[in-house]
């Protein structure tokens, strides 16, 4: 007892007095996904690939736009959107203080015009400024 009693003593503090104090988190921690909007190519394959259905893409032809939306509400921080982006337009980031006292601040938005083809006349490619 007295041993282990010892042991402890030299070890010390083992944990941090947050939020008072910053609290680092480790190399590769998953936190909120981040879009760079000029980056993306609005494709959809974060939305296919996200097991949680927190990542929704939709287009609307009358707008002749492309919505992408995250919920932070359903995201389980996986990674799977970062892995799949062709463009590198969604990084995971060590943001992990998440929380908001109005549901909408839950949304992330972003929204994409896009050019028609020549032929068909049919949406197929964000425009970019």
């Amino acid at each position: 007892m007295l041993k282990l009693l010892k042991t402890i003593m030299r070890a010390g503090t083992a944990t941090v007095k947050y939020p008072f104090a910053p609290l680092e988190v480790s190399p590769g921690f998953r936190g909120k996904p981040d879009l760079m909007p000029s980056q993306c190519i609005a494709c959809g394959a974060c939305a296919c690939a996200c097991p949680a259905n927190a990542l929704t893409i939709q287009t609307d032809d009358q707008q002749n736009s492309r919505t992408w939306q995250l919920y932070l509400g359903r995201c389980i921080y996986c990674g799977r959107c970062e892995e799949v982006c062709p463009t590198r337009a969604i990084q995971l980031t060590n943001n992990f203080e998440l929380t908001v006292t109005n549901k909408a601040d839950l949304y992330t938005r972003a929204t994409f015009h896009l050019q028609r083809c020549s032929r068909c006349e049919r949406p197929f490619a964000p425009q970019k400024t």
